[in-house]
């Protein structure tokens, strides 16, 4: 906890096995410590949710300068919920500046360097490679700045997208929240609820496969895109996170 002496801003998210609802040694220990760095709770409810037990395994522990709050999301595809925090400061849009390969461009790269008069790299002496290396380098990235010049566009979140814009898949989950409620009251609402999370879990696997799909189907360079699907589901599973198969005609 080096940093905790410092300035630094902190955040400390995940699932640390002790319930916060319960009054334990170890919930009394874990607050102690926290404290001794001024680092605060943030969630008081139940982040864990099954047919017996109603606990808050996950926390979120924050040392910030700036209003935080915090949400508790059941999006019904773990027994655990998610947590969402949400900071009171403006972020502004990050950009970056990359170059658009396509199909296109690359055509074009390919005519301006077959049309390119590289005399002057065959003029220089072999003895001077150094010279003779940065000449074409210059011509190419001449030629490279033509066809494929830098674009300004806005860098994309990684963050986790909301699963629940479709129609169908906001409806079953509104229905789950509520099932979800009664279910800790009645007993009797667990098969209904458990018949419609079978439900909203297949929505979500349609819904992840036709937005794969269409990713391959608009890209420029199908292996690539296909690449990119499949490292996605690979570190979606290495986080134990929801990862639905999806079908691809290659």
């Amino acid at each position: 906890m080096e940093l905790a002496h410092t300035d630094n801003q902190i955040i400390l998210m995940g699932d640390f096995n002790i319930d916060m609802l319960q009054e334990s040694r170890r919930r009394c220990d874990w607050l102690n410590f926290l404290n001794s760095y001024n680092i605060k709770q943030n969630v008081f409810e139940p982040t864990r949710i099954t047919p017996t037990t109603s606990t808050c395994l996950d926390g979120v522990y924050t040392k910030v300068d700036c209003q935080a709050s915090t949400n508790v999301i059941h999006y019904h595809v773990s027994d655990h919920a998610a947590q969402k925090i949400t900071f009171g400061t403006d972020c502004k849009k990050q950009h970056v500046h990359r170059r658009i390969f396509s199909h296109e461009n690359r055509e074009k790269l390919k005519k301006f360097l077959a049309e390119q008069d590289w005399t002057p790299v065959y003029n220089i002496s072999r003895e001077d490679v150094d010279l003779q290396f940065n000449t074409f380098l210059e011509l190419y990235q001449n030629n490279l700045n033509r066809a494929c010049p830098l674009v300004r566009i806005t860098k994309e979140s990684k963050h986790l997208k909301n699963l629940t814009t479709d129609p169908t898949i906001k409806e079953l989950k509104n229905r789950l929240d509520i099932l979800l409620l009664l279910s800790q009251k009645d007993s009797a609402f667990k098969k209904e609820y458990s018949e419609i999370k079978k439900q909203y879990d297949s929505a979500l696997i349609q819904q992840k496969k036709a937005k794969f799909e269409k990713i391959i189907e608009d890209s420029d360079n199908k292996n690539k895109a296909i690449w990119t699907v499949i490292n996605s589901l690979k570190n979606n599973a290495k986080s134990n996170f929801f990862h639905p198969m999806i079908g691809v005609q290659m």
